[in-house]
């Protein structure tokens, strides 16, 4: 139920106190009402990108931070975004992508949802920050790209969100991993590419997923930083050698980034015992990590992708 302060007649969210400042969180979406003029301060964050099956992490949801904003007595629509669903293999033999987050939105500012990892050779979705790229038969996929608004013409607001890099390229029998989703305050980083050798005992070597960007810190809900908007690991991806029976492991997946971002697999693990992706962090816009990669002979399928962490809105302003 909304908090109401009968001192100030202000009303929306679950109202906490620190300092000199109060402070309206939102952890779904619901109505900021005030009786009477207010200067406030507030965070915006959307609803990370899921990680694909196999492939990219999920971009963290975008971040709005802005300060010192001018609100008149009236009635103010909070939206808080969800993240994005979990990317489930609709059969045993195909990947498939992540899915995007929700957008959030306060004051007419727009934190945009993160972007879905992308599958096996398929670019990353555009978010407020973009999903990892796919890794890719010869060359890996583009990342998502980010469609968060900079608001670099408004005073004291600014809008935070990074594109995704490629996923690792391979060509035969050999290694390679997706990107990291991007995340408010980096992007991920890039998925390794295969270098088709082998080590002295006949085992392929393998190489690993990307790690998710970090995303951006905080002091606004409790005088304390915290990190929103990270982004998911990618998968961690080697090919089985088409049979080869000295290939027992498979590639490691990415961490998640600072911010609530979920890791892919993060430990080698013998062939058919890869993990679902980790999902994104709650009330951060964290984006889920990519789902890990199962091979059996000449075939593979591939584990869940990790949901988006769901968005957060943040109004500070100092306690009358």
């Amino acid at each position: 139920m909304p908090i109401i302060s009968e001192a100030s007649g202000i009303q929306g969210g679950e109202k906490t106190t620190y300092s000199s400042y109060t402070v309206h969180t939102f952890k779904e979406s619901g109505i900021f009402i005030i009786l009477a003029n207010l200067t406030v301060d507030y965070l915006l964050v959307a609803g990370g990108g899921s990680g694909s099956v196999v492939g990219g992490g999920g971009g963290g949801g975008g971040v709005v931070v802005a300060t010192s904003q001018a609100l008149t007595a009236g009635q103010f629509p909070v939206i808080v975004g969800t993240g994005g669903q979990r990317a489930m293999n609709p059969t045993t033999s195909v990947n498939f992508m992540g899915f995007t987050g929700a957008d959030t939105t306060f004051n007419s500012k727009t934190a945009k949802g993160g972007g879905g990892g992308g599958k096996m050779s398929s670019a990353g979705l555009t978010g407020g920050s973009g999903g990892g790229g796919g890794m890719g038969n010869p060359a890996g996929a583009a990342g998502g790209g980010t469609n968060q608004d900079t608001y670099s013409g408004t005073t004291n607001v600014t809008g935070y969100g990074y594109a995704a890099w490629y996923g690792g390229g391979y060509s035969g029998p050999v290694d390679e991993g997706a990107a990291g989703g991007s995340g408010a305050g980096g992007r991920g980083q890039g998925g390794s590419a295969g270098s088709g050798s082998y080590n002295v005992s006949g085992t392929e070597v393998h190489d690993k997923g990307g790690r998710g960007g970090h995303g951006i810190g905080s002091t606004l809900e409790t005088g304390i930083t915290q990190y929103y908007g990270g982004g998911g690991g990618g998968c961690g991806f080697q090919e089985s050698g088409r049979g080869n029976s000295n290939s027992t492991t498979y590639g490691r997946g990415g961490q998640g980034g600072i911010g609530g971002g979920g890791h892919s697999d993060q430990s080698s693990r013998p062939y058919g015992h890869a993990m679902p992706g980790h999902d994104g962090l709650d009330r951060t816009g964290g984006g889920g990590g990519a789902g890990g990669y199962n091979s059996q002979g000449n075939g593979f399928y591939g584990m869940v992708g990790g949901k988006g962490g769901d968005g957060i809105v943040i109004i500070r302003y100092t306690t009358p």
